[in-house]
């Protein structure tokens, strides 16, 4: 996964069962009808906004407990006193082991991967993350986490 070999990704993939994976990406939170049940899945095959990808990343390194993404934490006046805070419930989304080695692999990515530049460029040292190119190149995105803060583009 980390360095981004397709043939091995569709065969773990294959190995989970499209059943079992697909049904992890619904409770990652992905839209049951975006999701094509077939080994292509495992490359990335269908849409996602960068919302939901952020979204699956939030639960992904947050130890598979997945949190409605939040664009504001806090709103507080000039004197410091908290007018809103934002207190997100989080549910179990995947177990946390499977979320811990997804996240791991994920780093991997990071750290010596297509997501190396991250480390870098913009101080992503300890972030999980993911690139994405298309064969040729029209399509790229990525994105990542750290428990903390996602991001998707």
């Amino acid at each position: 996964l980390a360095k981004s070999l397709n043939v091995p990704t569709v065969r773990l993939g294959m190995a989970l069962g499209i059943p079992e994976v697909s049904n992890t990406l619904e409770r990652l939170g992905v839209n049951k009808d975006e999701i094509r049940p077939v080994p292509s899945m495992f490359l990335g095959s269908f849409s996602l906004t960068p919302f939901e990808v952020a979204q699956m990343y939030q639960t992904l390194t947050n130890s598979g407990k997945r949190a409605k993404l939040t664009a504001l934490r806090s709103v507080m006046d000039m004197e410091g006193n908290v007018l809103y805070q934002s207190l997100p419930r989080s549910s179990r989304a995947v177990d946390e082991q499977a979320a811990w080695l997804t996240t791991y692999a994920m780093k991997q990515g990071v750290a010596q991967g297509t997501g190396r530049v991250l480390q870098g460029e913009v101080g992503w040292a300890a972030w999980a993350g993911e690139t994405g190119v298309s064969d040729d190149k029209r399509e790229s995105g990525g994105g990542g986490g750290d428990g903390r803060e996602v991001t998707a583009v």
